[in-house]
């Protein structure tokens, strides 16, 4: 299917037969003048021929036998078809031979002398210009037979150059500014060529490859705004349960502190039953450790301002276990602890701290399979800081959670301290936890670091200064 001559293609080509058009009506006009001049040269020529050949023969027979007699030699001499001879009064001044264009016909007039006669004669030679006419229409319509030949050759070369030139290339343009328009930055259109054409196709390309950088920026950052919002409400959700599972706490502890108490009047009536005395001391159990996690609970929730004081991280680590033990046990997770027989006293906020470990505890629970077990432990070590901290080996104390989960990826670790950065499902995690802990450490001073293997575990380590109070006990264990 053909396609439609393009606009500027007609153009291109309109201007082009137009040029054609003048230069060949110049060049018509100028052969046409340049003919005409040569015929007429060339019939002055003839004239003055024959002016020479009976100038003298004619003046003599007049002068011999009259003017009758050389006016019959004339009508008997040969001549071209047209040509009229005959005599007539030489205008005075003239030259001896002159030739005029009067009336479309050349007139040549040849001087007699000698004449016997009472005003000067000449020899009048006059032939029409229908010879001139027809030269003329016959050079006018070989150079419209060669104008018009010239026009179509000129036609198909301009169009079909100017198309492949200009018509083609500017629709490939208009078709990709189009895609560009209904938002389709795929596609590049080629852009070869050294000329202003193929300069607008690579400017083209490079500004669509800006808006596709553009475009996958925008939607980066508006996926990860959403993200944060998400988050974020994810965070505030968290928070209102948190202060629901407080009040919740409150109206738990006093029915708590009911039963426990009538347990305990039972386990002091001596005239209760052995087994009865029994289940009170085991509902007595129970509810002081409902009403300790109940206790833990609470301060966790409580927001308080951050404090100084010195912190046994060994009671400390117990209880945060105590806490989260009952999420291990749902989880089919056992949990041990490798302490110190010493204490090992930090300097700074124990709610802060407790928040740290039990963040940590809890993403290890999540990492770790049913039947796993995940290790916390607190010791005295020499350790060096990280680079952004600086400085050389210094005695720390250490809380270390290890897990036998799968494990994270190398390419994720640079990250997980990264806030809203999470691995977790939807509802599992904020990406917030890890990143609450880092800085809840490097506010105590210290720093906290994470090894882990795909398919080994993870093990994070909580790196603290020591209190003077650690100090005065002494001792590397």
């Amino acid at each position: 299917m053909a396609r439609p001559l393009g606009s500027v293609t007609r153009q291109l080509t309109a201007v082009v037969m137009l040029g054609i058009f003048a230069v060949m009506a110049v060049v018509t006009f100028l052969h046409v003048a340049q003919e005409r001049e040569l015929l007429i040269e060339e019939i002055e020529q003839d004239h003055a021929f024959i002016g020479a050949a009976l100038r003298e023969s004619v003046s003599a027979l007049w002068r011999v036998e009259g003017r009758a007699r050389a006016e019959s030699l004339l009508e008997q001499t040969a001549r071209p078809e047209g040509v009229e001879l005959r005599f007539v009064v030489r205008p005075p001044g003239a030259p001896g031979t002159r030739s005029q264009i009067t009336r479309r016909r050349i007139v040549t007039l040849v001087e007699l002398p000698r004449i016997p006669s009472t005003a000067p004669m000449a020899l009048q030679i006059s032939q029409p210009l229908d010879e001139l006419d027809v030269l003329t229409r016959t050079v006018i319509e070989q150079n419209v037979v060669v104008a018009l030949a010239v026009f179509l050759v000129c036609a198909v070369l301009v169009m079909g150059v100017g198309r492949a030139l200009v018509g083609d290339p500017l629709r490939t343009l208009a078709l990709q500014v189009q895609r560009v328009g209904r938002g389709d930055l795929s596609e590049r259109v080629e852009a070869t060529r050294k000329d202003e054409i193929g300069r607008l196709a690579r400017e083209m390309n490079t500004m669509c490859d800006r808006l596709s950088e553009a475009n996958e920026r925008v939607d980066t950052e508006t996926r990860a705004r959403i993200a944060a919002l998400e988050q974020l409400r994810h965070a505030d959700r968290l928070g209102t349960v948190g202060e629901l599972a407080a009040g919740l706490a409150h109206e738990l502890g006093t029915p708590l502190n009911v039963v426990q108490g009538r347990a305990r009047r039972i386990l002091r009536d001596s005239s209760s039953p052995e087994g009865a005395k029994e289940s009170a001391r085991i509902i007595v159990d129970q509810t002081s450790r409902m009403t300790a996690l109940i206790r833990e609970l609470l301060s966790f929730a409580r927001r308080s301002e951050p404090r100084r004081e010195p912190i046994d991280l060994r009671a400390l680590a117990l209880r945060t276990v105590e806490i989260v033990e009952p999420m291990a046990t749902k989880r089919d997770v056992h949990i041990s602890m490798q302490m110190p027989d010493t204490p090992l006293f930090a300097s700074g906020d124990s709610t802060h701290l407790q928040q740290t470990l039990t963040n940590l505890l809890v993403n290890a629970l999540q990492a770790t399979p049913a039947g796993g077990s995940v290790e916390v432990a607190a010791t005295r070590e020499r350790a060096k800081p990280p680079a952004d901290i600086g400085g050389g080996e210094r005695d720390v104390l250490v809380l270390r959670v290890r897990d036998s989960g799968e494990g994270i990826e190398e390419a994720v670790l640079p990250r997980i301290f990264e806030p809203f950065f999470t691995t977790k499902g939807v509802g599992e995690g904020t990406g917030l936890g890890l990143s609450v802990c880092y800085g809840i450490v490097r506010e105590h001073g210290g720093w906290i670091d994470v090894q882990s293997r795909r398919g080994r575990g993870s093990t994070f380590t909580v790196c603290l200064p020591r209190s003077p109070l650690s100090l005065e006990a002494g001792g590397l264990t």
